[in-house]
């Protein structure tokens, strides 16, 4: 997978925003899940961007849409809290 950087941030200046999509099959990836899952994700509100057959979605936005699903129900996405009173073995 290519990720690809600003102009600005090639040349040095770091601060210089850099380019965060990725192809639907690679942001998959990315998050360990399906993409139908991903799919299911824009259906649910985060966004993609097509370009021709293409479909783009933007780290930055997949990882904040998972913050808010697990912050809303973490057994959703795979994330348990662990019990307060669970013993070491």
């Amino acid at each position: 997978m290519k990720r690809t950087k600003s102009v600005e941030a090639i040349q040095g200046n770091e601060s210089a925003p850099s380019f965060d999509m990725v192809r639907l099959k690679d942001a998959a990836k990315i998050a360990h899940v399906s993409q139908d899952t991903i799919r299911n994700f824009f259906k649910q509100g985060l966004r993609g961007y097509r370009h021709g057959r293409i479909v783009w979605v933007s780290l930055r936005e997949l990882e904040s849409f998972i913050r808010a699903k697990a912050a809303r129900n973490p057994t959703l996405v795979g994330i348990t809290k662990p019990k307060a009173n669970a013993q070491a073995a």
